[in-house]
């Protein structure tokens, strides 16, 4: 069964929501440096299947894809701890930042014919 698909802002919800879970069960609740370097440790598990699926380690392959697939939305879940943290409305940023790439992307283009 396929999950359904969610917006940005229940995403972001739900990684809250599961964050609130852990720091239930954690010793001490994680700050802004401690979601970080969870951040971080997620990019180099993803980095390493990247390096196995590029043929640049030798390791077993099987279910890599699902591998990738646990590792991006563990990078996701953890960008939106991240931006709770740090006070940040990620779905306002990302809107801003993205509409700021296409018009720079345009320009480009039009400087370039």
């Amino acid at each position: 069964m396929k999950p359904s698909k969610r917006t940005f802002n229940e995403i972001y919800e739900k990684a809250l929501e599961i964050k609130k879970l852990y720091s239930e069960i954690e010793p001490k609740e994680w700050g802004a440096e401690q979601a970080f370097m969870g951040l971080v440790k997620d990019v180099g598990d993803l980095s390493k299947l990247i390096m196995i699926s590029e043929g640049y380690r030798e390791v077993n392959t099987e279910d890599l894809k699902k591998k990738m697939e646990h590792e991006l939305a563990d990078i996701l879940f953890s960008v939106c701890v991240l931006a709770d943290k740090l006070n940040v409305d990620l779905e306002n940023s990302f809107t801003r930042t993205m509409d700021q790439l296409e018009q720079r992307i345009q320009e480009n283009n039009q400087h370039a014919q």
